[in-house]
């Protein structure tokens, strides 16, 4: 009898081991699937509509891997189409300066409060930070333009920052996370692990439609919906000026008169959230505070850029309507860390616009010249 119970307690306990190891080969094979398989296709535009969504902690891993000085933009799509990065480091006259363009469509201050802790541990000697009328609207009590729905935005956006973040990356900035966004943080690897599988069914699906029927759901090489891998040749070019969007479309059809695109529809969306900054107290304010306050505190510079807007906008705003941005822009300026370029009210030609809010190439090249010598007089200190 005595036997026999030792035989039984010894099956179970290898019994119990059996099930451990095949539990912790299904995670790692699990996790290795996530991370070499799932991943790349998100990246590339196969799963998610937007690959470049995927690219911030890498791409602050090399910000921090990089030894010269270092500046990094972030923001919207329009910080995106502002910033070419490689025109300011031929335009600058600091040696080995790197200038990274991290804009994301249709961010905004609070989606991006979640890079913030890798942002300072990837110690850059400057950070761009958009803050125009598109960065002081009320999200509780105002919409924006373009038909997004900001809650399913900001969801959509947790969920894929928090897959992509490793434990270091979380920090007091998740005090400021509104308690029914929270469950959309992933802060263990298990959790993270289990929301990156949610992607396996499509990843397979796709994998099957590239080798079996030779289609793919992936964006082009040169598109702006796709980002290239850390290993590619592309990857620190691409951080320094990224595939930018070519033509506007409506519809799906490209807009040919702007002037009558304005004239049926500047109208109604000059009463969006985008161009009705409020002057305080709103949770992007406590956002921006957050940012600009941790920023300046770890000895980042950081400077405050409200970009132009296409000036056929202008015929369209109400005196007064954004005069927010003023305000908004002095109350952060905390110290002379703290630095503003308020260009908003600047009258540019509208052909350096693409549309209502963002750079073409000719607009670019005037960002560029504009800011590398004002990036260069904060470097020298001169």
């Amino acid at each position: 009898m005595e036997i026999d119970k030792s035989l039984r307690e010894e099956n179970v306990q290898s019994l119990s081991l059996s099930i451990s190891i095949v539990f912790l080969v299904f995670i790692l094979m699990s996790s290795t699937f996530n991370s070499f398989i799932i991943k790349p296709l998100l990246r590339d535009g196969s799963l998610i509509v937007h690959g470049r969504y995927m690219i911030t902690f890498d791409a602050l891993d090399t910000v921090e891997a990089d030894e010269g000085a270092s500046v990094v933009a972030i923001g919207s799509s329009i910080t995106r189409a502002s910033i070419d990065g490689s025109c300011i480091e031929n335009f600058s006259s600091i040696r080995d300066l790197e200038v990274y363009n991290l804009g994301l469509s249709a961010a905004n201050p609070y989606t991006e409060l979640m890079q913030l802790t890798a942002l300072i541990n990837s110690n850059p000697d400057i950070v761009l930070l958009e803050a125009g009328v598109n960065s002081f609207w009320d999200i509780d009590s105002q919409n924006r333009t373009g038909g997004i729905n900001e809650e399913s935005y900001i969801e959509f956006r947790m969920r894929l920052n928090s897959i992509l973040m490793d434990d270091s990356d979380f920090g007091n900035w998740t005090e400021i996370i509104r308690e029914k966004d929270r469950e959309f943080l992933f802060d263990d690897y298990f959790s993270r692990n289990n929301e990156t599988a949610k992607y396996s069914n499509e990843a397979i699906e796709e994998l099957f439609s590239r080798f079996v029927l030779d289609q793919s759901n992936a964006a082009k090489t040169t598109s702006w919906l796709r980002a290239p891998e850390t290993s590619d040749e592309s990857w620190e070019d691409y951080l320094s000026t990224p595939n930018y969007r070519i033509g506007v479309w409506n519809n799906g059809s490209m807009i040919e008169d702007w002037e009558a695109w304005f004239e049926n529809n500047m109208q109604e969306r000059s009463k969006f959230g985008e161009f009705n900054p409020q002057h305080s107290g709103t949770l992007f304010h406590t956002v921006m505070e957050h940012i600009v306050e941790e920023l300046t505190r770890n000895e980042i510079t950081v400077i405050l850029i409200a970009t132009p807007r296409n000036p056929m906008v202008f015929d369209y705003l109400e005196p007064g309507q954004t005069d927010g941005l003023n305000s908004s822009l002095s109350n952060l300026t905390i110290s002379d860390d703290v630095i503003v370029e308020n260009m908003f009210w600047e009258t540019w030609d509208k052909d350096e616009f693409l549309d209502r809010n963002h750079l073409n190439d000719n607009g670019r090249q005037k960002m560029c010249e504009i800011l590398a010598p004002k990036i260069d007089t904060i470097l020298t200190g001169e």
